[in-house]
């Protein structure tokens, strides 16, 4: 029985709070990915992809389609120019999925003296012509939604995961309870007496035994979100709600880790971007109509256009204190992608190109040391996902906790520097007016510090909140296999169980995880997959 809900997170604590959504899918619902499995298709523009991917490094008969953007963007050429100029600072790279970061037809004889430039190259998503695809979309397609040992159950929510044991001993966590809301409402009427009220009541939970195990594909939030629901935590922080405890494990919702991402704006003197788009009803409803009867127009990209992946100089004063937390001297630092107009909402006047920076191998989260031979010692320096209720239906308390580490706030630091660099390029005069939203106030490094604190989001690439560890370990949630330490009958499968980010879009993992584990299993009779509605809360 596999409970694949994904919630998507909009909010942070302590810097900018959004709204937290509940999808079908993975991250990739509303976030991009660039990733090498799958089928490459052709843009929905059909242009001459020509030197913008390398065909040698795809698979092309994947249920998940990745291709390029299907329409051209005004700062296309610029971006381009940008690297012919500055090649030495921001080369090109043909495919950054090449399995060679560093540069495709740039010599790697000596990769440590390229180790500072990484790649520019053009943004590979998962599109299929004008349409955004997902996990949900191309794995839960029609022809596989039709299957007899398949139903997919919409408009309803776990609650929580049930013990079922018969006796004392290891729990059994086969059992799923699940609610279409947290109340009903029943008409009342009084006899003899012409009045009506509405009654609330608590709405009906309808329990699931599966036959062999549960497979808990929730996400970085739901998953510790119904593990501290159905007893599964900390035993204290479950007491706090009254929620008897069922499995001791105090590393559920722990051990959240998180992009830190900065969005920063320049105003240019040209309308070629999508400003208008995001803030003139008319303007998006006409290049809606042509995206519903065509499948053309700029609706059939994502947001950026190119990437930028970049590393810090060996000799950065940062190593003199901290060891560099990269994989590699081939892995980076940080990213920033270019988007032809302001990221999120456009201001209601002017028009602009953004760079958005994001860590992409943060040090701020939550690590376990293992002290003697038990005990267990843990420096919380990374973020949570902690109850707020009781209620199931009440989102749980999200703190990513970014940006508190030195290097993470150094990185930010050098990202957003790259990207005035990138930007004072001959191929970006007479187009930059300067920067805008508080960045043009920045002229030292103790400003430049303040405005990241005031201007940091997060990048939706969150794993950690139910971490594997090795199977003897007495911390972490989840063992090698998947499964849950200390019960039986169910595993978790999704990105919470990753320990630290892995340098990529962490949908990637994702499915090499969740293909792998279940390429190994038996085929089910008749497995269940349970998935929430998709609503704003």
């Amino acid at each position: 029985m596999l409970l694949g809900i994904t919630l998507l997170l909009l909010a942070q604590v302590g810097l900018s709070v959004g709204a937290l959504h509940k999808g079908i899918g993975s991250l990739s619902t509303t976030n991009y990915d660039f990733i090498i499995a799958g089928a490459w298709t052709i843009p929905a523009d059909h242009h001459n992809t020509t030197g913008q991917f390398n065909p040698a490094f795809h698979g092309f008969n994947g249920i998940l389609s990745v291709s390029l953007a299907g329409s051209p963007e005004g700062i296309n050429s610029r971006v381009i120019q940008t690297t012919e100029e500055l090649g030495n600072d921001f080369p090109f790279n043909k495919d950054m999925n090449s399995g060679k970061p560093l540069g495709v037809g740039m010599s790697v004889s000596n990769p440590r003296s390229l180790a500072p430039h990484i790649v520019t190259g053009w943004l590979q998503a998962t599109i299929k012509q004008a349409n955004r695809r997902s996990s949900a979309t191309s794995y839960l397609a029609y022809h596989i939604l039709n299957r007899p040992n398949l139903d997919v159950v919409v408009g309803t929510q776990v609650t929580r995961i049930v013990d079922t044991r018969a006796q004392k001993g290891t729990p059994d966590l086969r059992t799923v309870e699940v609610a279409e809301s947290s109340t009903c409402t029943r008409p009342n009427f009084f006899p003899f007496i012409i009045f009506l009220n509405v009654v609330t009541l608590t709405a009906a939970r309808i329990r699931l035994v599966a036959s062999k195990e549960l497979i808990l594909s929730l996400g970085v939030i739901g998953t510790p979100h119904v593990l501290l629901n159905s007893g599964i935590g900390d035993e204290s922080e479950l007491r706090a709600f009254d929620i008897p405890p069922v499995l001791n494990l105090p590393g559920v919702g722990k051990n959240f880790t998180e992009m830190p991402a900065i969005p920063n704006y320049w105003r240019v003197n040209s309308t070629d971007t999508f400003d208008d788009i995001q803030r003139d009803s008319a303007v998006k409803d006409r290049y809606l109509r042509q995206w519903e009867v065509n499948q053309t127009g700029p609706l059939v990209s994502t947001t950026a256009s190119h990437l930028i992946y970049k590393r810090l100089p060996e000799n950065s004063t940062i190593f003199k204190n901290v060891t560099d937390p990269s994989s590699s001297i081939a892995a980076p630092h940080y990213e920033i992608f270019t988007v032809n107009g302001a990221f999120g909402a456009s201001p209601p006047h002017g028009y602009y190109v953004s760079l958005v920076c994001i860590i992409v191998n943060p040090t701020s989260r939550t690590l376990h040391f293992k002290v003697l031979l038990k005990s267990v010692l843990t420096l919380r320096i990374g973020g949570s996902v902690t109850l707020n209720s009781s209620n199931p239906f009440v989102q749980p308390l999200i703190d990513p906790a970014v940006l508190n580490s030195e290097f993470d706030r150094f990185a930010m630091q050098e990202s957003i520097r790259a990207s005035s660099r990138f930007l004072a390029a001959d191929a970006w005069k007479d187009y930059v007016i300067g920067p805008t939203a508080g960045l043009e106030n920045v002229t030292n490094d103790e400003e430049l510090d303040s405005y990241i604190t005031q201007t940091a989001v997060i990048a939706l690439h969150g794993v950690g909140t139910a971490a594997m560890t090795a199977k003897d370990a007495s911390y972490g949630v989840v063992n090698p296999d998947l499964r849950l330490k200390g019960a039986s009958g169910l595993r978790i499968v999704d990105a919470s169980i990753f320990v630290r980010l892995s340098h990529c879009v962490a949908f990637d993992p994702v499915l090499t995880s969740f293909g792998s584990h279940i390429s190994q299993q038996r085929t089910f009779k008749h497995p269940f997959i349970l998935l929430q509605r998709e609503l704003q809360i």
